[in-house]
């Protein structure tokens, strides 16, 4: 049985940078989203342990790479997709995200899997094809095309660390 996790995070260039720069936006979201179910205003303190012990996959690339591989060793995964936004985050700070996440991330977790053969790990329902709530980086093909409100974007390996 093929198992995935889908779970928010962010990456940027430090731990305290991807903290910071989150933060604002992710709790505007959560407080929006929490207002219409009762809950409480989100604190500093929750987000902490959200990243800390919880669900939110925010750092460096180091750092979302040890949660990604710490996760699927732990629950077996075969696949990972991450939701890189939240709230009001803008254009440039997603897609310096996404570049970090392809660039960085995905290696640095395929190295630390160290992926036996016959046991499949992806970033996502395909071998070599990682996605990023809307966003697909394929192995295969180099161009741009957008189908269906995505856009998929298409690189060469060797971008990617070999993907």
């Amino acid at each position: 049985m093929l198992i995935g996790v889908h779970s928010h995070g962010y990456v940027a260039e430090t731990d305290d940078k991807a903290r910071e720069e989150l933060w604002p936006d992710y709790k505007t979201m959560r407080d929006r989203i929490g207002a219409e179910r009762g809950w409480p205003p989100f604190t500093p303190e929750q987000f902490k342990a959200e990243i800390e012990h919880g669900s939110l996959y925010v750092g460096a690339p180091e750092t979302v790479a040890r949660r990604i591989a710490a996760t699927a060793k732990v629950l077996g995964i075969s696949r990972f997709h991450m939701k890189y936004s939240a709230g009001a985050l803008s254009q440039e700070k997603i897609m310096r995200c996404v570049e970090l996440y392809g660039r960085n991330v995905v290696p640095l977790t395929r190295d630390m899997l160290v992926v036996a053969p016959g046991n499949l790990f992806t970033f996502a329902g395909n071998p070599g094809v990682m996605h990023l709530d809307g966003f697909a980086i394929d192995r295969h093909e180099v161009g741009a095309q957008s189908r269906r409100n995505s856009t998929k974007l298409r690189v060469e390996p060797k971008e990617f660390g070999g993907m």
